[in-house]
């Protein structure tokens, strides 16, 4: 079967990137784009736009002295997402090095333009400094952001189980966190439910208490989650 062309459209970004071609490699970028860089580094934070996000990657380019890599290992993608799974290797001229396995979640509008793109480790510590974002935030606004990252990924991060297993192990480690017995997702099915102190009110995340598979909240339901090779077919199940 034919990739669905969204696959194909981000395989020549990151083809573009690793081949030092930020044209090709932004070529797709809506003009409201943000890039999520998460963590403590000088290149940490949301970059809005071209002109900054272009900034960013050739920031990170002087940073490493030209030795980032992005070692791709799949890439899925549907008509609004795409997660790509890769290694990052880089070298600092201090001495410093990288080596990490992340996903790259990607959102891409009807035009085909990305929107968004989170990068994320698949370790769980490290997956939680990235979703607590600032660090001289106060604990409050700390969580607060940590629950907005965890939402906006958490459908997409399914479709890996590196980083849906990194997501979780994340999201027990919050301050506040337990466990609700007999709740039911937006769907009405039953499972076990997590939620923190200072969650919004009735905000649970819910998991069928067999397999731990992401059920969707108190709110909403995620019913199935998966690719297709074009729009129209049916999308095989990742879980």
């Amino acid at each position: 079967m034919a990739e669905h062309p969204n696959v194909a459209r981000v395989r020549a970004a990151y083809a573009a990137f690793e081949n030092g071609d930020l044209n090709g490699a932004l070529a797709d970028l809506a003009d409201d784009a943000v890039f999520h860089f998460k963590g403590e580094g000088p290149l940490s934070g949301d970059h809005k736009g071209r002109a900054e996000i272009e900034k960013a990657l050739i920031g990170a380019f002087e940073l490493t002295g030209g030795t980032q890599k992005l070692e791709v290992r799949g890439i899925f993608a549907d008509d609004q997402h795409a997660v790509v799974s890769l290694r990052e290797t880089a070298s600092r001229p201090d001495g410093a090095t990288l080596d990490l396995e992340e996903a790259h979640v990607i959102t891409i509008n009807p035009a085909g333009q990305i929107t968004n793109l989170w990068d994320l480790p698949t370790d769980p510590d490290a997956l939680l400094k990235r979703l607590y974002g600032d660090t001289r935030m106060g604990p409050a606004r700390r969580l607060e952001i940590a629950l907005e990252n965890i939402g906006a990924i958490i459908d997409n991060a399914t479709l890996l189980p590196d980083l849906s297993a990194a997501l979780y192990r994340a999201m027990a480690k919050l301050p506040g966190a337990h466990v609700v017995d007999h709740v039911k997702d937006a769907a009405g099915r039953e499972g076990l439910g997590l939620t923190f102190e200072g969650a919004s009110e009735g905000s649970v995340w819910v998991f069928d208490p067999s397999s731990l598979v992401y059920l969707g909240t108190t709110r909403s339901a995620l019913l199935d989650i998966g690719v297709a090779d074009k729009k129209g077919e049916a999308p095989v199940s990742a879980s």
